[in-house]
């Protein structure tokens, strides 16, 4: 029982199984021997870890097989690319795709990565090819760095290029080139020569296929073209071949420069030169050019009329030997000898005056002008000339009165200073003004005044503004002066100051005399027509009544008289109550009852109508605002007496047919208006002639109505009749009473 009874044996087939085995480590020796024959890296990797690699992939990244196999993926990829190639691996994404990966020495790469899921010894995983595309991305970033170098090179050209090839298409152009036509650059590479330049384009080509047929390059071409939505514009252009790879012509490349400033600056130039030639042919003054040997180039029409020389008489000529005098010739000559040694000349840019010469011998004063110019790399000087003989003479004419002035300026009684406008700074002053400080570079208000800024009464800046004169009269410190300010120049004006304090005491001591002459007149005004009133009263009261007691006398004498004595004494009493009607009538003159018994209105009303009606027949309008007036008496009368005097001046003068009078009241004056349709006169005239002596004139009445504060206004044009208009107070303070009135 303890010894085994035998062996049971089970056998199996295993012949295919070994078979499988067989051929799959063929398979994998197979796959071991491409992989690592292939120039790509090639890796197997289970839920991303490594599980097999070929020799390419772990040279590629710098480790040895054993080292590699079993490391996650991420350790070959730069920390800012892992997530996206682990997210990449575990989506199965099957396109190529580009990272940054890292090497086991730390260095980095650019690899080229394609995946996909295979079955891989009986499991999923995922093979990847890699391919190092490092020297690939340097000369694609060495390619896209020179590109944008030669692209910025072909925009910093101020010319257009124009890259075109064989069939007129535009390849390339550069920044100048496309902002010439008004494009963008985006918008011209790729066209075709003929879509952007309809009108030119066969031109255009005409001239690449000679370039082209020729092998040879064609400049210079200048000429218009049209601009797209544009004017026309002169180009110069060159034209070359440029060849590819192979040393077949590509194309042609244009290079465009755009000439048309150049092109109108050398229209400018000639038309400046047309210009010149025609102003410096019309021109005054003498303009003469000469080389530098000082030999005459150019001699103007008014170089002939100076010098009496004709032009073809000078030409190639000494300058020195037909221009100038003996005494400037030598100074001339030396300068000429200076700028031939050194290049320079102390004249040039500057006026001096010189002794010319006339052809005839005669010698005068010139003025001259010198300036050099280049000319086709030489060196001419130009002179412009001027005869200053009227101008010398005129000079010594004004030192002359300049010293007369002066002279005459120093006896002047006042202060005089010539001033500058604006700054006020003394130029020139007399001795008058000398005495009190005010000299030359000092200002009228430091000194005159005494003053840190101008003074507040200074007409000076008016006088700059209109160019006129101005006159003031100002009281400064105790002292009246007179200013006056002339203007003298453009830059200066004189200031006169005269002390005038004895003439304004004079004038005051003259205006209290004239006031007192002004009381003194309207006194005696009231006076005398209280004296009127009385003697007119007494003719009335005595002289009338007793006419008129003896005319009744002398009729109760004729009752008892024979007829032949009746009649005489009939007589007798009309020439009494004849002279009884003259008395009356001179009694109304003397005063008129009306004014004192009724008023003013009444008194001219009825002045008019006995006047002006009856006695010559004038129309009369009188009209009254029958507003109350109540007048002071001396007031009354003095406008009454005003009226009636300009009432008897129509009647003398005027030669009148209707006059009219208004009387009204505004507030507190009385206004009297007197017009007629007379012959009129010139009012300045009558104010310059008015009579100043005797009688009651316009004078007179303007100085009365002016004493009681009031106004006399005159309006007249010779042929359109007169208007007088008369305002005065309702009341004045005034006295006008005449000595012993007592106002009845």
């Amino acid at each position: 029982e303890d010894k085994p009874a035998g062996v049971i044996a089970f056998g199996q087939d295993i012949t295919e199984r070994k078979q499988a085995e067989e051929a799959l480590k063929e398979s994998e020796e197979r796959f071991r021997s491409l992989s690592n024959a292939a120039f790509e890296g090639i890796a197997i990797t289970e839920q991303g870890k490594i599980v097999d690699a070929n020799a390419t992939f772990t040279d590629l990244f710098g480790y040895h097989f054993d080292e590699i196999i079993g490391k996650e993926v991420e350790i070959l990829v730069v920390p800012e690319n892992r997530k996206l190639v682990v997210e990449r691996i575990q989506s199965g994404y099957e396109k190529p795709y580009e990272h940054k990966a890292l090497r086991k020495d730390g260095s980095v790469l650019d690899i080229e990565v394609c995946g996909r899921s295979v079955l891989y010894k009986g499991r999923e995983c995922r093979i990847t090819a890699i391919r190092d595309i490092t020297d690939r991305k340097r000369a694609e970033e060495t390619l896209q760095k020179t590109t944008k170098e030669l692209q910025v090179i072909l925009d910093s050209v101020p010319a257009g290029i124009w890259y075109k090839d064989t069939g007129n298409r535009l390849l390339r152009v550069n920044k100048a080139g496309a902002e010439s036509i008004g494009m963008k650059v985006e918008d011209v590479e790729g066209r075709l020569v003929c879509d952007i330049f309809p009108e030119d384009a066969e031109h255009y080509y005409e001239d690449d296929l000679e370039v082209i047929k020729s092998g040879k390059p064609k400049l210079g071409i200048v000429e218009r073209m049209q601009v797209p939505g544009g004017e026309k514009k002169w180009e110069q252009t060159d034209k070359v071949l440029y060849w590819d790879e192979q040393g077949n012509v590509a194309g042609v490349i244009a290079f465009v420069q755009n000439i048309t400033e150049r092109k109108q600056a050398e229209e400018a130039l000639r038309e400046s030169e047309q210009l010149l030639r025609s102003i410096t042919s019309a021109a005054k003054d003498a303009i003469v050019m000469a080389d530098s040997l000082g030999n005459i180039s150019y001699w103007n029409p008014a170089a002939e009329n100076m010098f009496g020389y004709q032009e073809d008489e000078v030409i190639g000529e000494s300058l020195i030997g037909t221009v100038f005098s003996e005494s400037s010739a030598d100074a001339s000559k030396e300068r000429l000898e200076q700028f031939g040694k050194t290049g320079t000349d102390p004249a040039v840019g500057k006026t001096s005056e010189m002794q010319a010469k006339r052809k005839d011998g005669t010698e005068f004063p010139m003025e001259v002008s010198l300036s050099r110019v280049k000319i086709r790399d030489q060196w001419y000087s130009v002179g412009i000339m001027r005869d200053i003989t009227k101008r010398k003479r005129a000079e010594e004419h004004l030192r002359q009165e300049s010293q007369m002035r002066s002279t005459l300026l120093d006896n002047l009684p006042c202060i005089a200073m010539i001033l500058k406008k604006g700054t006020r700074e003394i130029v020139a002053s007399n001795e008058n003004a000398r005495k009190v400080g005010a000299v030359p570079g000092k200002t009228c208000y430091e000194t005159c005044a005494q003053r840190d800024d101008n003074c507040p009464w200074c007409l000076a800046p008016e006088v700059w503004a209109t160019d006129e004169s101005r006159r003031i009269e100002v009281e400064y410190r105790g002292t009246y002066y007179e200013g006056i300010w002339v203007p003298l120049t453009e830059d200066l004006y004189v200031h006169y100051i005269f002390d005038i304090t004895e003439r304004k005491e004079a004038e005051k001591t003259l205006i209290t005399y004239q006031n007192d002459l002004k009381s003194l007149a309207s006194k005696l005004t009231s006076t005398e027509e209280f004296q009127r009133r009385q003697i007119a009263a007494d003719l009335h009261d005595n002289v009338s009544q007793t006419l008129a007691l003896s005319v009744n006398q002398l009729r109760r004498l004729r009752k008892s008289a024979a007829s032949g004595d009746a009649k005489i004494i009939e007589e007798v009493c009309q020439t009494i109550e004849k002279s009884m009607q003259n008395i009356q009538d001179l009694t109304f003159d003397l005063a008129s009852p009306t004014l004192y018994k009724i008023g003013l209105e009444a008194a001219i009303s009825e002045l008019l109508n006995e006047q002006l009606r009856d006695r010559h027949g004038i129309t009369c309008k009188f009209s009254d605002d029958k507003k109350d007036k109540p007048l002071d008496d001396n007031i009354r009368v003095l406008l009454f007496q005003a009226v009636r005097e300009l009432l008897v001046n129509v009647i003398k003068h005027a030669k009148a047919h209707e006059v009219e009078v208004a009387i009204q009241r505004e507030n507190d004056k009385i206004q009297i208006s007197v017009s007629d349709d007379g012959v009129g006169f010139d009012t300045q005239e009558a104010e310059t002639s008015i009579e100043r002596s005797g009688g009651f004139g316009l004078f007179n009445i303007r100085e009365r109505i002016d004493y009681i504060d009031g106004s006399f206004e005159i309006h007249s044009q010779s042929g359109s009749g007169s208007r007088f208009i008369l305002t005065a107070p309702i009341k004045t303070k005034t006295d006008l009473s005449p000595e012993g009135y007592d106002g009845s």
